[in-house]
């Protein structure tokens, strides 16, 4: 029986796990494979007890010398040990022994770097999945990503052709092929399928890869919230804490709103204050069947809501606080169904906010660019990570 053998190193949430261990099952019930799962965390917001080949990923090395603020994507390897060649000995070589194990006949990455690059040379098919803001195009320097300042400074260069000649020097030691570019691993794969459209990938690209569009996340046991009783526009709220979340919570409270707003994490010390007849504050996920009726969604812009929230047709207000957000909240931005108050930065103002809700519920253009961007995410087009096993079948045969 042939083995697929799925793998996950960076990133949390549900985000991740949940596309990756549905299409695991999707496999199983599809084809006569054996399926393999290698996770960073083995507990991660989600039961597993039906996953019997469940192995834990080896630890990412840490980096000497990390970068505060990563500009791009070769920071990231950067921080992930690209820096550290024992480190990196170490990483490549734990997951050499994994492959030896497992033996598998295609090895399906989601966001996991270390993974691929430990397979390069050996015997097995190589696939690559998740969104677009760890699959890098080709290019050295390596490619910027959407909506974010600035090109390769002589630093970056300097410190991406360093990182170039260790991992070289690593993988001549296992006797591995050594690359020309340090983005090179990702283009010599046997398919590359991102779950999400051409106008929400992270980056420009010449050479477009397959589009799955959105896999959907859903949580376990989502409750279902009636909106307030009033006359006033609905607004969701999916809210983590930031610089700025009691200024806009005080805009949603004091406003003629009718608001349900989910509260994650330490998120919920705060809003829970704010809860009264008009504002329904939850700390668990809420159902989005039950606010599809809604005028408005306010998140921080992660990939998956963004793109749920358009199948809905509805605008956004979008407040990221790292930089996978700001490109997310950018290209929502640029299909004119959103816009985006950076929180990344300075807190934002009560004025800010006020002004940015004003737009989004007085302005037609905004709910008429969600739905063009929802109708035009048809499933027959993008028809999500299930379309992947006539590809895997392909490979394994």
């Amino acid at each position: 029986m042939k083995r697929i053998l799925l793998t996950w190193e960076l990133g949390s949430g549900l985000g991740h796990v949940v596309p990756l261990t549905g299409f695991g099952q999707h496999l199983s019930n599809a084809l006569d494979v054996e399926v393999w799962y290698c996770f960073q965390s083995l507990h991660d917001q989600i039961s597993l007890p039906f996953y019997k080949r469940m192995l834990q990923a080896p630890p990412v090395p840490p980096a000497r010398n990390p970068i505060g603020r990563p500009r791009g994507f070769s920071d990231m390897l950067h921080n992930i040990g690209f820096d550290n060649q024992k480190g990196l000995n170490g990483a490549i070589r734990a997951w050499r022994d994994i492959f030896g194990l497992v033996r598998p006949d295609v090895l399906v990455c989601e966001f996991s770097p270390l993974s691929l690059l430990a397979s390069r040379g050996l015997p097995m098919a190589r696939v690559q999945v998740g969104t677009g803001w760890h699959v890098p195009p080709p290019g050295a320097p390596v490619p910027a990503y959407r909506h974010l300042p600035g090109h390769a400074t002589e630093q970056q260069r300097t410190r991406e052709r360093a990182m170039l000649e260790r991992v070289n020097r690593v993988l001549t030691e296992f006797e591995a092929p050594t690359m020309q570019s340090l983005t090179d691993f990702f283009q010599e794969t046997d398919l590359t399928a991102l779950s999400t459209t051409p106008e929400f990938d992270h980056f420009d690209r010449l050479e477009p890869p397959r589009y799955l569009g959105h896999a959907p996340v859903r949580p376990d046991n989502p409750e279902s919230v009636r909106w307030p009783q009033g006359d006033g526009p609905r607004i969701f709220a999916y809210l983590k804490p930031f610089r700025g979340l009691s200024t806009l919570l005080k805009q949603l409270a004091n406003g003629q709103y009718r608001v349900i707003i989910h509260a994650a994490e330490q998120a919920w010390d705060t809003a829970r204050h704010f809860a009264g007849p008009q504002v329904k504050v939850s700390p668990r996920p809420v159902a989005l069947d039950s606010v599809a009726d809604g005028d408005l969604v306010i998140s921080h812009a992660g990939h998956g809501l963004i793109h749920e929230t358009l199948a809905l047709e509805l605008p956004m207000l979008l407040l990221p606080l790292h930089r996978e957000q700001q490109v997310n909240a950018g290209n929502a931005r640029q299909v004119g169904a959103a816009l985006v108050i950076d929180c990344t930065g300075p807190e934002p103002d009560a004025e800010a906010f006020e002004s940015a809700l004003d737009q989004l519920l007085g302005e037609p253009r905004f709910r008429q660019a969600a739905q063009a961007c929802g109708r035009s995410h048809d499933p027959a087009i993008y028809p999500g990570l299930t379309a992947l096993s006539g590809a895997i079948r392909e490979l394994i045969e």
